[in-house]
């Protein structure tokens, strides 16, 4: 009779912050914090991303992203205050950045942890409120199956999380290792911290809204489906 074996695996994942399309050159390291006094929000060209980034809230922020895409290529506000959630879904919103023409300006007015940190590193700017913080760490998964299964996933998924690993770690001019080390222990980052180490941008004093930002505008989330094996699906990966 075979083993049936259940494994737990906590893989490092990380933020990936250079990309093909719209990504003009690495981020770098300074030791001047960039400072700009206001931000004034454009509410037909914003979007809101708050608490977990899971099924519901991934396909809406994908939504809208491409919505204001196809109206013009204006650049599109991303205001984030997340703890984190689903790496798929996240994956999502980041394939979205990646592909659109309208350049993506990521506003961190409290907090980006885990995959909400991810996020706001593929985006083409990244400015942080004086008093918000990032967080990069592991992630986790577990899932059920035969040994044979068990370990044929295990090889696709260390695989498929090293290439973000070392996309992330020659943007940030790191060796894998070198960057790898930074997230073991969780990367934490204050304001000033998140420039100097040329994850963040500029650092903003004030955000200026002119609608409700605590909800984000609304449109109909994609129902298209990312074509991935079903049992990817299946495997909760969170950060």
């Amino acid at each position: 009779m075979r083993k049936f074996l259940v494994w737990v695996v906590s893989i490092l994942l990380v933020p990936t912050i250079g990309f093909a399309m719209g990504r003009t050159g690495k981020r770098v390291k300074t030791t001047k914090i960039p400072l700009i006094q206001s931000v004034k929000l454009d509410p037909e060209r914003t979007v809101v991303l708050r608490g977990a980034i899971d099924s519901v809230s991934g396909p809406s922020i994908v939504a809208q992203l491409t919505s204001l895409d196809a109206i013009n290529d204006d650049n599109i506000f991303l205001i984030i205050n997340s703890p984190g959630g689903s790496v798929y879904d996240g994956r999502s919103i980041i394939t979205t950045i990646r592909s659109i023409k309208s350049p993506v300006i990521c506003v961190i007015d409290s907090e980006a942890y885990s995959m909400a940190a991810v996020i706001a590193a593929h985006c083409n700017k990244l400015y942080i409120h004086k008093s918000a913080s990032i967080m990069y760490h592991e992630a986790s998964f577990s899932f059920s199956g035969t040994e044979s299964i068990v370990k044929s996933r295990v090889d696709f998924l260390l695989k498929y999380l090293e290439d973000f690993h070392r996309e992330t770690s020659e943007t940030l001019n790191l060796s894998l290792n070198e960057f790898k080390t930074k997230m073991i222990k969780e990367w934490w980052m204050n304001t000033n911290q998140s420039v100097m180490a040329g994850v963040a941008d500029v650092v903003i004093e004030k955000l200026v809204y002119n609608f409700d930002s605590s909800e984000s505008r609304n449109y109909s989330p994609n129902t298209s489906k990312t074509i991935e094996p079903e049992w990817l699906r299946d495997i909760e990966i969170r950060m």
